[in-house]
């Protein structure tokens, strides 16, 4: 498998560094006696409003070969391990070589690496969308309705949609094939995004994010705005969607988690 590890400026990318030299020290003593290759690359993206979704189109366009003919294609952001120990209150580690071991066994086509499931109350879970407009309200929703619509998708589709668990964070392992699937999916949907003067203005509309992890300067670069706006979580669950309508699709998941929010 290929690893690529996600950064987008030079402090990122030394921990990017630090974590591809642990997963590769951590897993060479166990290839000599493995099937299993393992090897890692990282990406450092520019400032885009669609964060680390861009990595879909730069897999494609820049690294194809390097992937193309692996069993497995990972990615991962710089703070995997930080951002999953925080959620489990515990340190962990990803367990790589066991994670492709058991994929290959059960023929599956894509693993998230971080899914998550949420609760309100005492109400039962909310579905992945009723989650979303909680934690970034109807300008989520618009934005939302109208790529899907945009993409071929009913309003039944969109609606009826009762999906209650999403991947998270562009975390997840994929095989070749559904991979270069998906990235297809994406550059679509981001042509249209781009391209659409209707659904380019809602998709720059305030998600409600907060200050994040991101300095004023810093949303600038990324979004032309001092708010995070709705393109990277739109783009983060829309391959949870993607795949709640895709048939024929061996999916599997680890590190899954309840919030209750």
């Amino acid at each position: 498998m290929i690893l690529y590890v996600i950064c987008h400026d030079d402090k990122s990318l030394e921990k990017a560094r630090i974590l591809c030299q642990h997963w590769e020290t951590k897993i060479s003593t166990d290839q000599a006696s493995s099937e299993i290759s393992f090897r890692t690359k990282i990406v450092k993206l520019n400032p885009s409003p669609f964060m680390e979704s861009s990595i879909y189109p730069i897999l494609k366009h820049n690294f194809l070969k390097d992937w193309e003919n692996e069993d497995y294609v990972g990615i991962v952001t710089y703070s995997v391990l930080d951002k999953l120990s925080k959620f489990k209150k515990q340190r962990i580690d990803i367990d790589w070589m066991t994670i492709v071991k058991q994929a290959t066994e059960h023929n599956v086509d894509v693993i998230g690496i971080f899914c998550l499931e949420f609760k309100r109350g005492q109400d039962s879970d909310l579905s992945l969308i009723e989650s979303a407009v909680f934690h970034h309200g109807l300008n989520f929703y618009r934005a939302w309705r109208a790529l899907l619509l945009e993409l071929g998708y009913t309003e039944e589709m969109i609606d009826e949609n009762t999906d209650k668990a999403g991947f998270f964070c562009n975390w997840t392992l994929s095989k070749p094939e559904f991979l270069k699937e998906y990235i297809d999916f994406v550059e679509k949907a981001m042509h249209i995004v781009n391209t659409n003067p209707k659904i380019n203005e809602l998709f720059f509309k305030n998600s409600h994010y907060g200050k994040g992890n991101t300095t004023d300067e810093q949303k600038m670069a990324l979004f032309g705005r001092n708010y995070y706006t709705v393109h990277p979580f739109i783009f983060e669950r829309i391959l949870s969607f993607y795949l709640y309508y895709r048939k024929g699709i061996r999916v599997g998941s680890i590190n899954r988690m309840l919030m209750r929010i």
